[in-house]
């Protein structure tokens, strides 16, 4: 009679925090430059997703005033860490999504009962530096920002004549952000 035996050693692994998927957020302002007559504005904005690696994956909100419009920008937002300094990064995100635009200043369509004004796409890659502190992290960012928004109205609503007379106008804003904040990690 032969018996035989097996055995086998237990292994662990070691995961480090590095491997698994890790909760971001930042807080934003700064500036929307842009040429002479074009205005500049202010930008503010959030994100929350979740880090993995040297990447990031997450969502957003903002608020985007121009010259002459206010843009809400709802967005997916990824980001690659391209520079490891220690605990900080250089890197680089794209952000893209639809911004919700309303004109401040109608002037004279006050009065038009079809005026409509909407956004459209809102486009943004940025290359940043993230400072890393105990919890917190601290963000200095730079790039490009693209907008579009639309206003249409019938400057003569009273008129019934067939084909109905309307106005539409599209503005696209292309603006260099630059922009500071916070945020945990």
């Amino acid at each position: 009679m032969i018996t035989g035996f097996s055995l086998s050693a237990q292994t662990e692994t070691i995961e480090t925090s590095e491997n698994k998927p890790r909760y971001f957020n930042n807080f934003l302002a700064g500036a929307l430059l842009g040429e002479e007559g074009k205005g500049t504005g202010v930008s503010l904005s959030t994100t929350h997703g979740v880090r993995l690696k040297r990447w990031t994956l997450g969502a957003g909100v903002g608020f985007d005033s121009y010259l002459n419009w206010k843009a809400v920008p709802v967005f997916g937002s990824i980001g690659f860490d391209f520079a490891n300094i220690k605990r900080n990064a250089v890197f680089l995100q794209f952000n893209a999504g639809y911004s919700n635009a309303r004109i401040v200043n109608r002037n004279n369509q006050q009065w038009v009962s079809d005026y409509r004004d909407y956004g459209s796409e809102m486009i943004s890659s940025l290359i940043g530096y993230r400072i890393a502190a105990e919890k917190f992290s601290l963000y200095i960012m730079a790039g490009h920002k693209f907008q579009r928004a639309h206003y249409s109205y019938n400057p003569e609503p009273w008129r019934s004549s067939y084909p109905a007379t309307k106005i539409s106008v599209e503005e696209n804003m292309n603006r260099l952000v630059v922009q500071i904040g916070f945020g945990l990690h």
